[in-house]
C-alpha cells in the first residue's frame, strides 16, 4: 500500500530473543528497505536451559546485519517473563 512509502518508526513486539529472526525477518528486512526506522522489545532475556548470554548475542548480532541502531533493540530483564515452557506469565 502507498501508506509504506511515509517513513515511520515501528516496534516489534516478541517473547523471546530470535523470534525476530524466525518469524519477523522478511517483514523487518521489507520495511527497513523501504526506510521505515525500527525499534524491537523482547519480553523474555530467552534464559531457558540457561541460553540467556547465547541468545543475548544472537539477538544483538540480528540487530546489527539488519542495520538497526542497537539503542533500538531491547531485551527485558527480570523474572517477570521466565523463559520456560512450564511458566505461565501474569
Amino acid at each position: 500500500p502507498s501508506s509504506l512509502n511515509v517513513k515511520r518508526r515501528f516496534l516489534l513486539v516478541v517473547a523471546h530473543p530470535d523470534d525476530e529472526s524466525l518469524f519477523f525477518n522478511p517483514t523487518l528486512f521489507g520495511l527497513i528497505d523501504r526506510g521505515h526506522q525500527p525499534h524491537l522489545i523482547v519480553f523474555s532475556p530467552g534464559n531457558f536451559e540457561g541460553l540467556g548470554a547465547v541468545r543475548r548475542e544472537e539477538m544483538n548480532e540480528c540487530c546489527k546485519r539488519l542495520t538497526m541502531d542497537s539503542s533500538n533493540c531491547f531485551i527485558l530483564e527480570g523474572n517477570q517473563f521466565v523463559d520456560d515452557p512450564q511458566s505461565l506469565w501474569k
